[in-house]
């Protein structure tokens, strides 16, 4: 187990209100599974709907009890950055992971699949092991694992395999794992059905409405129905107009003279400026491939 016997006594509702404030009260399968993960229970699989706090269950661990290190691999760059951010705002020791410097004291270390399955990595985490200051490894977004293949972030495939051999708490995060792509994951990931402790909860948003109309599929059609849809929904409101590739997206962009978002687009640092400048209302409308959707909050 590789939490302390304290933590199993902690006051979880009263470090909540803490962390969160007097008016917080836990949501959803919050409680059930930090619970789970407080007493040291492994491999944890949590599917929660989109904004039931799924970070919390990571961030209330790691504020609980001092001295120990959460590994969190996370699956983009602008995640990470709202992520350290709240960290920050909660008064939690948060980095994002660096090669060139240490990070041994840090309560939370955020890392991104292709660096966590790095010799550098392995090294820091072998390092934390035998200090014994590893808590426990979360992965958010975790069925990323299962879009992986040669041409889309190959090494995800390996990340599972890594974790196993870290000998540490493993906890899965996602809001989007299907009843019937879960024997899938698990052997992704390579943790055996049988152990897994799971935690499933509703995932439909009921403050989210759909609606499917045919507007032509050429750059004008989609331009105009922007233009509509800027009349309906002026500012602050926003529009992401998503495109099926990198082509098409860059296309439908230099059209409506917004900004651009794929995986390819500009370095680490250029994405975060232009996630910031979209949340900041600086831009109405931004046209994207799916990379943008991808655990933003």
């Amino acid at each position: 187990v590789c939490s302390s016997d304290l933590m199993c006594h902690v006051n979880i509702h009263g470090k909540l209100k803490e962390l969160k404030g007097e008016k917080a009260e836990f949501r959803g399968l919050q409680e059930k599974t930090i619970h789970a993960i407080m007493t040291g229970q492994s491999p944890i699989v949590n599917i929660m709907a989109t904004g039931e706090g799924k970070s919390n269950l990571f961030m209330l661990p790691a504020y609980c009890v001092n001295g120990g290190t959460t590994v969190v691999i996370i699956p983009l760059c602008s995640l990470q950055e709202d992520l350290e951010r709240r960290c920050r705002e909660s008064q939690i020791e948060c980095v994002q992971w660096d090669s060139r410097r240490p990070h041994e004291t840090a309560s939370i270390v955020l890392v991104t699949p292709e660096s966590a399955v790095t010799k550098t990595f392995n090294t820091y985490i072998n390092r934390l092991r035998s200090t014994y200051q590893l808590d426990r490894v979360v992965m958010d977004e975790c069925h990323v694992v299962l879009d992986s293949g040669p041409d889309f972030r190959p090494k995800l495939r390996a990340l599972g395999a890594e974790i196993v051999q870290w000998k540490t708490q493993m906890i899965f995060l996602t809001a989007t794992l299907p009843p019937k792509d879960e024997e899938e994951f698990f052997r992704a990931v390579h943790i055996p059905q049988e152990g897994i402790h799971m935690f499933r909860g509703p995932t439909t948003r009921r403050n989210i409405h759909y609606q499917v109309q045919e507007v032509g599929d050429t750059i004008e059609a989609i331009c105009q129905l922007v233009k509509r849809k800027l009349e309906q929904y002026p500012a602050p409101g926003k529009i992401v107009v998503y495109g099926g590739s990198v082509e098409q997206t860059v296309a439908i962009g230099e059209a409506l003279g917004c900004p651009i978002y794929h995986r390819g687009v500009d370095n680490r640092a250029g994405k975060a400026k232009r996630m910031k400048e979209l949340m900041e209302g600086k831009h109405q409308v931004i046209c994207a491939t799916n990379a943008l959707g991808l655990g933003v909050d």
